[in-house]
């Protein structure tokens, strides 16, 4: 992907609206990936496609406990056991929270409080959420405010709207507005969506990039709702609302909102409108200066949804040899653990366009990455992860692979 030398970091997204306004074709299915693991059945996977995530909890649960490791451990223990809650499988997480340590457990007895209340396993989500107040309780720091904020999204699911109102009304800015952002989800759904687009109007006033970042992200959620796919009064609001928001935002924001905004207006009913806001956001990231390290993911990303929404498996592989070549070109100019970081992404991105072979080769590159890392710590949580995004596709390991995987946690230890 050529880029221009000039940066128009803010440049106006002006006509967005008018690129929106397109025809609109049935979808179905649940909302978002992460609703369909909750609302729908889980499918039933095959063991042999879940051995790679109990390999990356052994690695991650093999860093000591020491505080000096705590962070990363744990850290590496929540990417693999949110991979088992995208598929659905809550008891593998609860099996294993006992081991988790830190804030990340009370993080995860609300993913799973969340996880059942999306489920209507009421009991299982209030018995979850009673105990990530307990764990919040226990602690302070930013780490309480955020479990916090995690808890009053629960409560929003549940329906439990003065509690939710009260901690989105407490909590700071920067922790309320994922409160906001859950309650204009579920009151889209209860009440309508100009309820959800009224509620979430107060927030537009904000001096933080997260705050108005996560208010675009909620606005295009909202785009998914069957009662604003194009052509309505609400898809015209709040594409207007967003054209007036986005522009504002960093690069690296505006380009994960338009792609979020493209996901939801596929899955709302409105195709063209997903593929005007892609075609926007491969011009934005084209008039951008190179930087290998953001727009290997963000290609990446565009990638899948080009695939999975869209139908456009050829325009997502070109994407992703636009990718790649950019890795090949600039690796050496990445930070190593970044370097690993924009591997991992275009192997995940390859085995979502169903390139297996490419998949694997980028997986074995980051398994090579890793076992040349000196020390156990910063080999054990990269081998985590990669196992965290090979789980996250399903793909089953080769004899070769877990042969190596067996020599490197045989050989975990000091120095760590």
């Amino acid at each position: 992907m050529a880029k221009k030398d000039g940066c128009r970091r803010n440049r106006c997204l002006a006509g967005l609206t008018l690129l929106l306004l397109a025809g609109a074709v049935a979808v179905t299915g649940c909302r978002d990936r992460e609703h369909k693991a909750a609302s729908c059945q889980p499918p039933q996977i095959p063991a042999e496609e879940l051995e790679v995530l109990d390999w990356g909890f052994r690695f991650a649960t093999a860093i000591p406990t020491v505080r000096s490791y705590l962070v990363t451990r744990s850290d590496a223990q929540y990417e693999v056991l949110k991979t088992y809650l995208h598929h659905g499988l809550a008891d593998e997480v609860e099996s294993r929270l006992k081991d988790v340590g830190n804030w990340r457990r009370g993080q995860l007895y609300t993913d799973l409080a969340a996880h059942y209340a999306r489920a209507g396993r009421r009991a299982a989500a209030e018995k979850n959420l009673d105990l990530a107040r307990q764990f919040r309780d226990a602690i302070d720091g930013w780490q309480k405010t955020r479990i916090t904020a995690h808890i009053g999204q629960v409560h929003s699911t549940l329906d439990h709207t003065e509690e939710a109102g009260r901690l989105e009304t407490d909590l700071p800015e920067e922790e309320s507005i994922r409160v906001t952002k859950q309650r204009i989800e579920d009151l889209a759904q209860r009440e309508g969506v100009q309820s959800a687009l009224d509620h979430m109007k107060a927030r537009e006033d904000t001096e933080s990039f997260e705050v108005r970042h996560a208010v675009v992200k909620g606005y295009a959620d909202l785009l998914g709702h069957p009662d604003a796919s194009s052509g309505t009064e609400a898809f015209s609001e709040i594409t207007n609302r967003i054209e007036g928001l986005i522009a504002e935002l960093p690069p690296l924001m505006r380009q994960q909102s338009l792609r979020r905004m493209a996901m939801r207006a596929f899955e709302g009913g409105s195709a063209e409108a997903g593929r005007a806001v892609l075609e926007r956001a491969e011009e934005d990231l084209k008039s951008l200066p190179l930087n290998a390290r953001f727009d290997i993911p963000l290609l990446v990303g565009l990638a899948q949804v080009w695939s999975e929404e869209a139908d456009s498996p050829e325009r997502a592989a070109v994407l992703m040899e636009d990718a790649a070549e950019i890795l090949e070109q600039q690796a050496q100019k990445i930070r190593p653990i970044y370097r690993m970081e924009a591997i991992t992404a275009l192997a995940g991105g390859f085995a979502s366009i169903g390139r297996e072979d490419r998949a694997r080769d980028y997986y074995g590159r980051v398994l090579d990455l890793a076992e040349k890392q000196n020390n156990g710590r910063p080999r054990a949580r990269i081998v985590a992860e990669l196992c965290a995004s090979m789980g996250h596709y399903r793909l089953t390991l080769t004899e070769e692979f877990e042969g190596r995987l067996e020599r490197m946690l045989a050989g975990l230890g000091e120095p760590w």
